[in-house]
């Protein structure tokens, strides 16, 4: 994938811009057990992802990101429509600091 449109370079003048080619790979686990997609009571969800780019283009990365939620329903518990919930979201991010910009545009995760 090939992009034309010119992005800043930090570090680099305010008036250099730079084309660049980005290609990637990106694949995902998933298990789901919950009993509900949206309003889950019971169950647990994880998931693994993975993107690498820097096969083929300018842009080098590596991101893994590991999704883990469970879920339990009080209600027959204490007789009232209650659902504890934990979540775990870690992640780890390896990038080519020139291209730091770059890879915020694309919005891979950067606050």
């Amino acid at each position: 994938m090939e992009y034309n449109d010119y992005t800043y370079i930090p570090g680099r003048p305010s008036d250099y811009y730079e084309s660049y080619t980005k290609s990637s790979i990106i694949g995902s686990i998933t298990y789901d057990n919950t009993d509900d997609y949206y309003t889950p009571r019971e169950g647990f969800y994880t998931k693994f992802s993975f993107d690498y780019a820097g096969v083929g283009g300018d842009a080098e990365f590596l991101k893994t990101e590991l999704k883990f939620a469970t879920y339990y329903g009080l209600q027959d518990e204490i007789d009232y429509d209650l659902i504890l919930r934990y979540k775990f979201m870690p992640g780890y991010i390896r990038i080519d600091w020139d291209y730091y910009q770059l890879l915020r545009r694309e919005g891979i995760g950067f606050n």
